[in-house]
This record gives structure tokens, C-alpha cells and sequence, in this order.
């Protein structure tokens, strides 16, 4: 993308040298070319940030949760947000701590697109094993939205990949909703083991 735009700072300020024939087009499209590389390159870096938050290695994944669900609450004005993460997600491995944080940030994301909801509720708990279930995390979102029918739910949801991320580490994800009555998110991601860590 910078090159690109090199390029098209130099065709503008080699323009003075054409012939006037030949430069009629050529300041509009080198805007053009420098404006788009301009905004692709701030939605890269938008994305960058988003998907590996500057806080997470910083101050942990409990405190980049909190600074993502205070940023949403901004935006989702109309609904009350209530989040509560249990002290122990913090001893999430990164693998674990890169598909956790995407899997609350994607469901902000989602209600403030679709849900019109009034009440989003995040717990994070941690859970310790037992009765055949994993140790790790524990992640239930629940809003009281429109909700959605299950059987066709659009691609951009990210829901797709967000399963895939989680399945891979062993995990799960379980969606509930009708239509007119909310939309709850419950995932599974289990703490690594001396195994999975070592490979």
C-alpha cells in the first residue's frame, strides 16, 4: 500500500512536465489512488488492533475485555452492558487469550448491528474441571434483541470462523435464539494442558 501510494504522489508531482493533453485525468486519478490507499490502510491497521488488542499483552486479557466492553458501551447506547470475568481467565494461555477476547468483541459487534437490544449481559467464568467437562473458560453473551432464526443466519456474523477458532483448541459454541426473543452465545475454551502446551 505504500508503494502504491509512492507512485501516486509521484505521477501528481510529475504532472508539471506533461503535456497538457496527456495530464487532463491523471490529478483526479492519483487522488483517487492516494485517498483509497489512505483508507485501506486505516482499515488494516483498525483490524490489526482489533484482532490482537494493544492491551492484551500489556495488562492482560481481563483488563482488555473491560477497555473493549467500555468502548462498545459508547456505542451501544441504547442498551445497559453488564460485564463480569472471573480473576483466573488471566491465566489463559495467548492462544487461548486470542480466541476468547474476538469471541466478546465479535458479539458486541453483532448486537450493535442487529440485536435492538436493551440488555447485553457478558459473564466470563472460570471453571475447574470436573464431572467430564474441561478446565478453562466459560463465556455466556445474552441480549434481549429481536434474536434471529438459527437456520439462516447471515455469513457476516462471523460466527463461522469464531466456531472454527474455538473448535480447534478443543472447544465449543452453542447459539439459542428465536426470532423476537433475544440471542444467547454460550462457548467453551478449555485451558491447555501440559500436552497441548508442549506441542
Amino acid at each position: 500500500m505504500n508503494v502504491i501510494k509512492i507512485d501516486a504522489v509521484a505521477i501528481r508531482a510529475g504532472l508539471a512536465n506533461m503535456a497538457p493533453e496527456t495530464r487532463a485525468n491523471l490529478p483526479y486519478r492519483a487522488r483517487s489512488i492516494i485517498v483509497n490507499v489512505d483508507m485501506v490502510h486505516e482499515s488494516v491497521a483498525r483490524l490489526i488492533r482489533e484482532l490482537r488488542p494493544v492491551g492484551l499483552d500489556e495488562l492482560g486479557l481481563t483488563a482488555a475485555i473491560e477497555h473493549c466492553a467500555n468502548v462498545w458501551r459508547t456505542r451501544l447506547q441504547t442498551a445497559q452492558l453488564s460485564l463480569t470475568v472471573d480473576e483466573h481467565i488471566d491465566d489463559l494461555d495467548e492462544a487461548r487469550s486470542l480466541v476468547l477476547y474476538p469471541i466478546v468483541q465479535e458479539a458486541l459487534t453483532n448486537c450493535a448491528r442487529r440485536a435492538r437490544a436493551s440488555r447485553v449481559d457478558i459473564q466470563i467464568q472460570w471453571h475447574d474441571g470436573g464431572r467430564g467437562d474441561a478446565r478453562g473458560a466459560l463465556v455466556g453473551i445474552e441480549d434481549d434483541g429481536i434474536g434471529a432464526d438459527l437456520d439462516s443466519l447471515p455469513t457476516e456474523l462471523g460466527l463461522i470462523g469464531m466456531r472454527e477458532r474455538v473448535t480447534a483448541l478443543g472447544g465449543s459454541i452453542a447459539l439459542e435464539s428465536r426470532p423476537r426473543t433475544g440471542f444467547r452465545l454460550a462457548a467453551q475454551v478449555p485451558a491447555a494442558t501440559a500436552e497441548g502446551a508442549a506441542a
